[in-house]
């Protein structure tokens, strides 16, 4: 259901492209989060949360968030290490 309301306000704000996480939606979400937690949001405000709720799920969901470098350089160790206990060069 957050997920729909994420959307739906995306689409309320007439955004086309969601546009990419960055440092400065991160701040404001966490300021309509404090204005939540204090019971103070206006309807619009909430609106707004749930968008950019909706935007970093998306975000932390995203391939482009997966951790590749530190994957192939684990691939990396491990393959080194199998080549060293077997004796074979990869």
């Amino acid at each position: 259901m957050d997920r729909f309301l994420g959307r739906l306000a995306m689409q309320t704000k007439g955004v086309a492209n969601e546009p990419e996480w960055n440092a400065e939606l991160n701040k404001r979400r966490f300021q309509l989060i404090d204005g939540e937690i204090e019971g103070i949001l206006s309807q619009a405000e909430q609106i707004e949360l749930a968008g950019l709720t909706h935007l970093m799920r998306m975000h932390v969901d995203s391939e482009a968030n997966l951790p590749f470098e530190g994957a192939r350089k684990l691939y990396g160790y491990l393959a080194k290490l199998e080549s060293n206990s077997t004796g074979t060069e990869q």
